[in-house]
C-alpha cells in the first residue's frame, strides 16, 4: 500500500466524521488533530508510510474537508443520490420496457443481449 492508499482512507473517514465534530462545535485545529489522530492509526501499512507523509495528508484532507464540507453540501448530496437510487432493481429509469412490449423481462433482456431488441424499440 502506499501514500494514495492512505489519502482514500483518511478522505472516507473525513467524510463520514466532519458533520459530527463541526455539529459538536470543533474549530478547525482540533478537525486536524482528530484527522491526523485518525490517519496515523490508519498506517497499518507494510512498511508504514513516515510520520511525515501522514501528517501531510491529513493536513491536506483535513483542510479541503472542513473548507468545503457543509450542511448544504451534504444534503445537496444526498438528494443528488436519493434521485440516483431508490428504484427496485428489476426496475430501468424508463420504468419497465418488457411489460410495453408484450415480453416477460428475463425474454425482454435475453433478447436484448443477443442483439434481437434494439434498446430504442421501448
Amino acid at each position: 500500500m502506499d501514500g494514495l492508499d492512505a489519502y482514500d482512507e483518511i478522505r472516507s473517514w473525513s467524510y463520514q466524521w466532519i458533520r459530527i465534530y463541526k455539529k459538536n462545535g470543533a474549530n478547525a485545529a482540533q478537525w486536524h488533530t482528530a484527522v491526523l489522530s485518525q490517519a496515523e492509526n490508519l498506517n497499518q501499512f507494510d512498511p508504514p508510510l513516515m510520520f511525515a507523509e501522514v501528517q501531510a495528508i491529513s493536513k491536506s484532507v483535513a483542510k479541503w474537508v472542513w473548507q468545503r464540507f457543509t450542511e448544504r453540501h451534504f444534503s445537496a448530496l444526498q438528494s443528488v443520490r436519493g434521485k440516483r437510487g431508490g428504484r427496485p432493481k428489476s426496475t430501468t429509469k424508463e420504468g419497465e420496457p418488457w411489460k410495453t412490449l408484450g415480453l416477460s423481462r428475463a425474454t425482454y433482456y435475453r433478447r436484448l443481449k443477443s442483439g434481437l431488441l434494439i434498446p430504442d424499440q421501448h
